[in-house]
């Protein structure tokens, strides 16, 4: 999908369908944020009150991420962010269910 402004019988989506195509991405990525975060929380029974953060996995799944960035033409920098984010927040979310338990 291109996103020049279009319509009028051409082959180029409107204005319109270009949001309503972001809005639903959207959407699928905050599924897929829920579904990390149950995941992140079933990680506990696997821990059992062992340390919550991983530096190493931290580091191997920033390596990935990055590169398939770059294999979608985005900036690994900013997917870096992106990530480091998702951990603090994840991080969060499973001290928060293991002092729940």
């Amino acid at each position: 999908m291109k996103p020049e402004a279009g319509g009028g019988g051409s082959n180029f989506p409107t204005l319109e369908e270009v949001r309503a195509e972001i809005d639903r991405v959207d959407q699928q990525i905050i599924e897929l944020l829920g579904k990390r975060a149950e995941l992140v929380r079933s990680l506990g029974k696997f821990k059992k009150g062992g340390p919550v953060r991983d530096p190493e996995r931290e580091r191997r799944v920033l390596e990935k991420v990055k590169g398939l960035a770059l294999d979608r033409g985005l900036s690994p920098d900013f997917v870096e962010k992106v990530y480091r984010g998702f951990f603090s927040y994840f991080v969060e979310l499973q001290q928060a269910n293991g002092e729940q338990r």
